[in-house]
């Protein structure tokens, strides 16, 4: 029955009353539309039944266009319902007794028209399976998250941090990089699209610089990753952005305690292309210095901002996109220290990170069974760092011009050939002490300073050939990548190859191997401040994994890999950069997933691992520096009623490894203990093992046009502070953990226009 309850779901449009026949009875136009957003709802179904009456009469569904227009006697009852929404009832009297009310008038004999705006509010579902996970193109490593299945287990609900859960992902309590089965951050490549990018995650909670709404999919490779891929030993995490035109203006506001506010706003531009903007601020670094003790001495100041430009556009033959970044990342501290020249017997320390990119991405079918992919693009990036009265200033422009064509002869079958031309160009100032890991009793306050400036131009390209070919219930995918570097003048050419063979409908065989180089840095291969002879840093990958789909709700990877990295470059003290080390990792990794449904999606992931490295040949085998012997996260995600949900995240590592220091003795000089540097077994001491609680709950607010969602929660939970990091007292006799954040409570609201 129609109630008071149900009044807040009706708007009356256009009312119009005409005399005609009372016989006719009442004539209802309704648009149907979503509660929350004013979208319009399809295929709505209307029953009209008389009140007196059990049973349900005629019955119509609403147009595409959501509208139906149906006639009805006064005492008829309205039943509405669409799946996914709930039901409602109205009386068509009571339209009648609003309809006057409205006009303030009393209807006259005859019919009467009324035009009216139902919202219907959704619904909570059945547990049924909902598929979201698209295809992409295949991998062995590779893992496609969708930006709702992201959206609810990923840290502060960002869909591109989902990275953290991934097996193959060690954690880091800082940085906006990511290490992976072992490697340096720096060993992997990051993605907007297609436009390379040095970072995707922000220093403050690695918040990722695309905005939740413009993410579409994060797409993830720990290793074995094909030929279109490069200058990359790690892996590779790839954010895209939506590419569906908009199809109504839409603003989001968002308003996150104690960490940044941000803006988002999309529109439609014409028939065939749309626009979004998006713009964002930390206010952290206004919020610490108020609230850190003063007694302490510590004062730090984080902050980061980035801006958003994206205009996508559809064509006859394909589509084209333009996108524009911004992002900004700094840090300001001033610390206690016993090195400080300053009265306060404090330090400075600040780093300000910056990098614009501007890339126009443009998809066209050509004739036959070709498609062109085209993503040029220009990126600016500078790098001021100050530690204590060190100095680097670093500015780089890149330009990159990737190109791929695809060959399709049959459905099963593709053929990839593509190539990569870039230019660099870099201007570095530093003035800083130089460091010698010769010096058994190095010190900071003794060391030779170097002051010098450089502009370094350089040109590479890369080009590949990949092929998908389908034998049965095998996929063969081989595929070949060669570079070239003309500040070494050195080439190179990986081979790589993967399989994948459904053994039946539940299990699926994969293998992948192949060999991966990695450019050296631009300054470690300069002429004045490095060594321009340095050769390429190797890699040689090893995947093999079981995937088994148990149910429509159940699934499992299992992965075991092998990874040797070799002519990794080191700092030296007689050629400033030498191709020396190496590091081996080997282990195993299991992903258990939960299918998202309408109420519970959630994952398990366990990665045991094994990482060892070595300065040069001649040394022995010793712990690397980002070695994690255990990793594991619990991430789910629970739908309570159609209004509120509950999440959170349990996460467990073993200790970073650190190096300890050597005896110490006693400088007269400097009346001071001096630590021995030299001869020390490098990374051979691990902090306490560290585990981490992350719960929150939500809560959507909705009106007729537009809603709201609050969410609230707690991060870095857990009984005892993580160790991030290892303190000596003045004589280097004992040690003591630099404690990690405390836990930290947090309010999100956000408003959908």
């Amino acid at each position: 029955m129609f109630t008071k309850k149900f009044l807040p779901f009706i708007i009356l449009g256009l009312v119009s009353i005409s005399v005609e026949a009372f016989a006719q009875g009442v004539m209802v136009t309704v648009r149907f539309r979503k509660k929350g957003s004013g979208d319009v709802i399809s295929r709505t179904e209307v029953a009209i039944s008389s009140t007196e009456v059990a049973g349900v009469g005629k019955k119509v569904q609403a147009a595409p266009d959501g509208t139906v227009t149906v006639e009805a006697e006064e005492s008829a009852l309205l039943r509405f319902s669409r799946f996914g929404f709930k039901p409602l009832e109205v009386k068509v009297i009571d339209l009648l007794e609003r309809a006057k009310a409205r006009l303030q008038a009393e209807p006259q004999e005859g019919q009467i028209q009324l035009k009216v705006d139902i919202f219907l509010e959704p619904a909570l579902g059945a547990d049924d399976t909902v598929i979201v996970q698209g295809k992409k193109r295949p991998g062995v490593s590779k893992q496609i998250i969708s930006v709702e299945e992201a959206r609810r287990v990923a840290p502060g609900g960002d869909p591109g941090q989902v990275t953290k859960l991934m097996p193959g992902v060690q954690r880091q309590a800082f940085g906006s990089q990511v290490v992976i089965r072992g490697s340096a951050p720096g060993d992997s490549k990051y993605y907007i699209d297609d436009l390379e990018v040095p970072f995707i995650y922000h220093g403050i909670g690695q918040y990722t610089v695309l905005p939740t709404p413009l993410i579409e999919d994060v797409e993830f490779s720990a290793g074995g990753f094909g030929a279109e891929y490069g200058d990359a030993t790690g892996g590779v995490i790839k954010i895209r952005s939506k590419k569906n035109l908009v199809e109504r203006p839409t603003s989001i506001y968002n308003v996150n305690f104690p960490i940044f506010s941000s803006a988002y706003h999309e529109r439609p531009v014409g028939k065939d292309a749309s626009l979004s903007l998006s713009i964002r601020r930390s206010y952290i670094d206004l919020i610490l210095p108020k609230v850190l003790p003063k007694d302490s001495g510590l004062t730090i100041a984080p902050y980061f901002a980035d801006y958003v430009v994206l205009y996508n556009q559809d064509y006859e033959d394909g589509k084209g996109r333009l996108i524009s970044i911004a992002s900004t990342d700094g840090l300001r501290a001033v610390f206690p220290g016993d090195f400080s020249q300053s009265e306060e017997g404090t330090a400075a320390f600040s780093v300000f990170n910056y990098y614009g990119i501007l890339g126009y991405e443009r998809t066209k079918r050509l004739s036959g069974d070709w498609s062109l992919t085209t993503t040029p693009q220009v990126q600016f990036f500078k790098l001021n760092l100050k530690i204590i009265d060190s100095k680097v200033k670093l500015k780089v422009w890149s330009i990159r011009l990737p190109t791929e064509f695809t060959y399709r002869p049959n459905p099963d079958d593709k053929v990839y050939v593509g190539v990569d031309l870039r230019a660099d160009k870099a201007t570095a100032y530093f003035d800083a002490i130089r460091f010698d890991r010769n010096d058994p009793f190095f010190d900071p306050e003794e060391a030779p300073r170097e002051e010098g400036s450089e502009e370094t131009t350089t040109k590479g390209g890369a080009a590949w050939i990949a092929m998908e070919k389908k034998l049965g219930d095998l996929l063969l995918i081989p595929g070949l990548r060669g570079y070239y570097n003309d500040q070494i003048k050195k080439g190179t050419v990986d081979p790589r190859f993967s399989a994948r063979w459904e053994l039946n409908e539940v299990h699926g065989l994969k293998f992948a191997t192949g060999q991966y180089s990695k450019n050296p840095e631009p300054g470690q291969a300069s002429q004045s401040a490095g060594n321009p002879d340095l050769k390429f840093e190797r890699s040689i990958h090893y995947v093999a994994g079981l995937e088994s789909h148990w149910s429509e709700r159940w699934n499992s990877d299992l992965q075991l890999f092998s990874k040797k990295s070799w002519d990794l470059v080191r700092s030296d003290p007689d050629k400033r950069y030498i191709n020396s080390a190496e590091l081996k990792s080997y282990g195993a990794e299991i992903l258990v997933r939960r299918n998202m449904t309408e109420r519970l999606f959630g994952w398990f992931s366990y990665t045991w691992s094994q990482n060892r490295s070595r300065e040069s040949s001649s040394q022995e085998w010793t712990n690397a520096e980002y070695d994690q012997t255990h990793v594991a996260n619990l991430a789910g995600n629970y739908r309570l009623t159609e209004i509120w949900e509950l999440g959170g995240r349990l996460n467990y590592h073993t200790g970073d490894t650190f190096t300890q220091k050597g005896n110490a003795v006693y400088n007269t000089n400097l009346d001071k203990y001096q630590a021995r540097q030299g001869g020390i077994e490098l990374f051979a001491g691990r902090l306490p093992d560290y585990n981490e609680l992350s719960v929150f709950a939500g809560r959507d607010f909705l009106w007729d046009t537009w809603k709201m969602n609050a969410r609230f929660g707690i991060e870095y939970f857990w009984f005892k502070r993580a160790a991030l990091g290892v303190d000596y007292n003045y004589d280097y006799t004992k040690e003591s953990f630099l404690k990690g954040v405390p836990p930290i409570p947090y309010l999100e609201v956000q408003a959908t226009l």
